[in-house]
């Protein structure tokens, strides 16, 4: 009988970062299983700051689940969705049923893909660790500025039928969008860092753009599987819909997110944070 497993290895983020790339490219991979539910958002649902999972988390588990049900196409998986329903949503023992599955049970890596795990409290950084068994951790950075326009956008291409019309809707929509925490790379880089130290991959968003392939190779290594063959690796997944921003919005954000490029540099130096873009 093959034993459960959980995750392995995370990729943590960032949003608007390639996530979504991440997880279609490493879905292909022969020796890497990740679930068919990108964003489980377990441990930001326990330890996320300012994430929002708390308010929004469970529709976002139901409508995912949906989602599986209806793709469940034989009697293994629909069962696999059930025993998973069967369970109280955000748990330890719903968490580990999402791994409880047969093409986990024989894949040399499990992972699982949720960005807003990289904005998680220093104690839930400690419980990835402690839960998993030390996993495996992969943070795709972005430049901050262009980063945190992309979330605006987003959200407000989401959420508003039609754009902000004056200055006080503006304010309202970008005030209610998170996105300075999500990517406060000077705040939780150095959690992340003290836990896991050599088992974390730091990823140029850049370089998903300008060398897919390489960069792919990398993760191989990284993940230590053989190396494979993608489909659409120089394509983009989930690119953000058009919306002009007015130019105080633009420099406001610029504002917020100024002083994430000193820490990037002193980190990482500045050949990476260059490809960032």
């Amino acid at each position: 009988m093959l034993e459960k497993k959980l995750p392995n290895f995370l990729c943590i983020g960032s949003q608007k970062a390639g996530t979504s790339w991440i997880y279609e490219m490493l879905s292909q991979h022969p020796d890497i299983w990740l679930p068919n539910i990108k964003e489980v958002h377990y441990f930001d649902f326990l330890f996320g700051e300012k994430t929002g999972t708390r308010k929004w988390g469970e529709g976002h588990i139901k409508s995912a689940m949906d989602r599986m049900r209806k793709q469940a196409k034989d009697r293994y998986e629909k069962k696999y969705v059930a025993t998973i329903e069967e369970k109280e949503p955000l748990t330890e023992e719903w968490y580990a049923s999402i791994f409880d599955h047969r093409g986990a049970k024989k894949s040399k890596i499990v992972g699982e893909v949720t960005p807003e795990y990289c904005s998680i409290s220093s104690g839930g950084v400690q419980h990835v660790k402690d839960f998993l068994g030390d996993p495996k951790i992969i943070w795709i950075i972005r430049d901050p500025y262009e980063r945190a326009v992309s979330q605006v956008k987003m959200v407000i291409n989401r959420g508003w039928s039609t754009p902000p019309r004056n200055d006080s809707e503006w304010k309202s929509a970008v005030d209610a969008v998170r996105y300075q925490n999500r990517a406060n790379y000077k705040k939780y880089i150095p959690f992340w860092d003290e836990a896991f130290r050599d088992k974390i991959q730091y990823l140029a968003y850049g370089d998903i753009k300008t060398r897919p392939s390489e960069l792919l190779e990398e993760i191989e290594g990284f993940l230590d599987v053989k190396k494979a063959k993608y489909s659409g690796e120089g394509e983009v997944v989930h690119k953000t819909k058009k919306l002009e921003l007015p130019g105080w919005v633009e420099k406001e954000i610029k504002d917020n997110v100024k002083d994430q490029y000193g820490f990037l540099k002193s980190r990482f130096g500045e050949n990476f944070v260059k490809a960032t873009s």
